[in-house]
């Protein structure tokens, strides 16, 4: 009997032990990567036909922090393409921002968001729902090319561009202006 009360104390202990080690497991990571899938609209030309170069993105997680702008490159598999890995924390995202820009940093596609004028020509505008898992996924999004004079408020966006960081050093000159009786006694 002793030995049966020693052994249940012992797999208490380790299960209690093995219970407070999963509650300080940080959630794992996952992968996602970006396709796209170019939609038509009617009554527009379009400005040639550029390749693709790289995507910018904004993401939301479900508590709300944001990543916006970030930038992936774009790789071709046939006529397709997908934008290298986003590692994030496994869990619920939305898709709020999609462009793609070609070599000379030109936007060529865009994805709508929901309510602007364009949105009507994609099934999913924005935003759009997704789950990183530890397998990762992929999100497509549904994207229509961007006409020579296509506003960025056609796609509900305030611009289509994305933000390039200066680096700014500090630089301190100090002028020394000899005064004008120093400078007459001199010469």
């Amino acid at each position: 009997m002793k030995s049966f009360i020693k052994i249940a104390l012992c797999s208490l202990l380790f299960l209690s032990f093995s219970c407070k080690e999963e509650d300080n497991v940080s959630p794992g990571k996952g992968n996602a990567t970006f396709s796209l899938s170019q939609k038509d609209r009617i009554n527009g030309r379009t400005k040639g036909t550029t390749a693709p170069a790289f995507i910018v993105v904004s993401i939301q997680d479900s508590n709300g922090s944001k990543r916006e702008e970030v930038k992936l490159n774009l790789f071709t598999y046939g006529s397709s393409y997908l934008s290298e890995h986003l590692e994030l924390p496994i869990g619920s995202y939305q898709l709020t921002h999609f462009v793609v820009f070609d070599a000379s940093n030109s936007a060529i596609y865009a994805t709508p968001l929901e309510g602007s004028e364009l949105a009507k020509f994609v099934t999913d505008s924005f935003p759009i729902e997704f789950t990183v898992t530890n397998d990762g996924i992929q999100v497509n999004a549904q994207v229509l090319a961007v006409l020579a004079d296509d506003k960025p408020a056609l796609f509900g966006y305030v611009s289509f561009g994305f933000g390039v960081v200066a680096r700014v050093t500090n630089l301190n000159i100090q002028l020394h202006y000899p005064d004008s009786a120093s400078y007459d006694s001199a010469y």
